[in-house]
């Protein structure tokens, strides 16, 4: 969970760093001259039944007064156009502009004493113009007039801002200042895109669909961003750019859609996948019409615009709810891309969905949507941090997978072996024991016969060797066969006092003790004999690994399904490697180990449905951890 957080909070720092860097804009230098704004300029409604005309006399009785403070007029009902009029101020310069930062207008047209300056022929979609009329030195108080015409879609006509006389060089700075930083994300956007799209086709089928989704959402974001630019927006009346817009956004949707489902989920009751097979289709359908709405506006304009604008609002809100709550859902379970998910979506969707209701259905407040940029690009980060965790992740499973292969063998090839070994001994040792004990009874009855204390010696070492043979053996049938006859319930207590009888003199010898601490409690299935075969087997491995003031630990505890039996000393210890291959037959740290009594220890205990687990630390001594199953209770327990 720490390892979680410390990512989370290194993902909020880049975020939060890469907002600030957004935030950072080109700063030029103030021009020498000042700005000049208009503060008063005069209007004039053209009725439908009026001619347009040449341009009005100024002393005409139907111009009236506005101001910057005054709202921006509604036109009445039966107006077709209007004219706007004002004098030029005093020109300092002998280049400069009147700028016009928004104008209400479909189709305008400007003129300078009488003479058209300029002319914009717009779609009915472009109704906020901004735009920027050369004046020279010889222009000075001369009449700028205007003629606008309305869209049909929008109730206001006229200047939402005043118009302001400055310098080319700050015209142009101003154009720079609005655009070079949202074509700088946008290109970026579009070269992350292409990357992810290319690694997609790369990647093999597993994280395939996650690069390519990631990738289509990118280059459809970066579309979205530079088509409302300044200069795209505001400046171009190509209606080419707004099908690009309204396919793009829809794409987009819908890849962000699949792009959750592969990452996160299909969603509580399968509201994400059903979110986007609607997307497919209402893409599907939405992208023919904005084609041919190039062709056929006039026809298809009352039906695709509200499907484009106020439907597409709406259904945009929804998914944005639907995949929302879905990642707060997945968040409480403490899954780290959702958390990331969450962080990067509440920004962009509460940005997105309010300028999206701004715009769609609020625009008598004038609203211009500008914040969805920044919450779109960190939107985009947080989907690329995502992924970066999903890779990080599944590297990571990809590395536990290889160690739990590599263990899996491991224990494969040690089960091979235990089984060749369990055969070779149930054949060989009953073949084998029966000579050997004819050879021992003929010994003992020829150590009666000797005189000669060599001879005496010589018989007693061969009769030792004999008994070390047959312990051999003995261990190699109970390895064969380590499942036990009599299975009764054992009393742990119990148990390990007896086996404290047998090894604590041999600890005083070793100069050690041992210190069994076991309650009374507890209890497990199995064959007393062989149940003391095995702790003593690895109680006296602990005391034989003594160095000064050993010290054998022996302790039990339960959790109501398995005893754990810990055996700790302090000894000598082992390494890792050796640790692996304890239980091997005649792999042994003893100079005259056979390593057998592991063996049959660990069949002891697989016989019983335990397991043995081995820590150790080099000089610093080993603990040997038993799980067994608790025994079932029985109305009375041996004692």
């Amino acid at each position: 969970m720490s390892r979680r957080r410390s990512a989370l909070l290194r993902m909020v720092c880049l975020v939060l760093i890469i907002g600030a860097c957004c935030r950072m804009t080109p700063v030029f230098a103030a021009s020498d001259q000042e700005d000049t704004t208009i503060t008063k300029w005069k209007m004039k409604w053209v009725g439908e039944s009026e001619e347009q005309g040449s341009v009005p006399s100024e002393l005409d009785p139907k111009w009236f007064l506005v101001s910057p403070t005054d709202p921006i007029p509604v036109r009445p009902e039966g107006v077709k156009g209007a004219w706007i009029q004002f004098h030029v101020p005093a020109v300092t310069g002998q280049t400069e502009v009147v700028h016009f930062p928004r104008v209400y207008a479909m189709n305008l047209e400007v003129y300078l004493d009488g003479h058209s300056v300029l002319q914009l022929t717009r779609h009915s979609y472009y109704t906020r113009n901004s735009f920027s009329v050369p004046i020279a030195l010889s222009d000075s108080n001369k009449t700028l007039s205007m003629w606008i015409e309305p869209s049909p879609q929008l109730h206001q006509l006229g200047l939402a801002k005043p118009a302001k006389i400055m310098s080319v060089n700050e015209n142009q700075h101003n154009l720079i200042r609005e655009t070079a930083l949202d074509f700088s994300i946008s290109g970026g956007l579009a070269i992350l895109g292409l990357a992810s799209i290319v690694a997609g086709l790369i990647q093999g089928r597993q994280h395939r669909e996650i690069w390519i989704y990631l990738g289509v959402f990118l280059l459809c974001s970066s579309a979205v961003m530079a088509i409302n630019t300044y200069e795209l927006y505001v400046a171009s009346t190509s209606y080419y750019k707004m099908v690009v817009f309204d396919i793009s956004l829809l794409s987009g949707l819908f890849a962000l859609l699949a792009f959750y489902e592969t990452t996160l989920g299909s969603g509580k009751f399968n509201t994400i996948r059903t979110a986007k097979r609607f997307q497919l289709v209402y893409l599907a359908i939405v992208s023919p019409l904005s084609v041919l709405n190039l062709f056929f506006e006039s026809e298809l304009s009352k039906i695709y615009y509200p499907l484009s604008t106020k439907i597409l609002a709406l259904v945009m809100i929804i998914h944005f709810s639907l995949m929302i709550l879905n990642a707060f859902f997945i968040a409480r379970k403490g899954r780290m891309e959702a958390i990331v998910f969450s962080v990067g979506f509440v920004i962009f969707a509460m940005v997105g969905a309010g300028e999206m209701i701004g715009f769609s259905f609020f625009k008598e407040f004038d609203y211009q949507p500008h914040l969805w940029k920044w919450g779109l690009f960190l939107f985009s980060v947080s989907l690329m941090i995502i992924v970066g965790m999903k890779v990080g992740e599944n590297r990571r499973q990809l590395v536990k997978y290889s160690h739990e292969l590599e263990m899996f063998n491991t224990e494969l090839q040690r089960s091979e072996k235990m089984d060749i070994i369990s055969e070779l001994a149930a054949s060989v040792a009953h073949e084998v024991r029966n000579p050997l004990q004819v050879t021992r009874g003929f010994l003992q009855l020829l150590d009666g016969k000797y005189s000669s204390p060599t001879d005496t010696t010589y018989v007693k070492l061969a009769l030792n060797e004999l008994d070390r043979a047959s312990g051999i053996i003995t261990d190699f049938l109970t390895f064969a066969k380590p499942g036990a006859e009599d299975v009764v319930p054992l009393n742990l207590a119990n148990e390990f006092e007896q086996v404290e009888n047998i090894l604590q003199p041999l600890a005083h010898m070793q100069g050690g003790r041992l210190e069994i601490s076991i309650p009374t409690d507890l209890h497990v299935l199995g064959n007393p004999s062989k149940f003391k075969q095995a702790i003593v087997n690895i109680v006296k491995n602990s005391i034989e690994a003594f160095l000064e003031d050993g010290l054998v630990e022996i302790s039990a505890r339960s959790n109501g399904e398995y005893v754990a039996i810990s055996v700790k000393d302090n000894g000598e210890g082992m390494e890792l490697a050796e640790i692996s291959r304890l239980g091997e037959p005649y792999f042994s740290n003893k100079s005259k180990g056979t390593g057998l009594g592991l063996m049959v220890t660990f069949r002891i205990i697989e016989a019983m449905k335990g397991t043995i687990q081995f820590k150790s630390q080099k000089g610093k001594g080993t603990e040997a951890i038993i799980r067994l199953p608790v025994a079932p209770k029985l109305a009375s327990v041996p004692e």
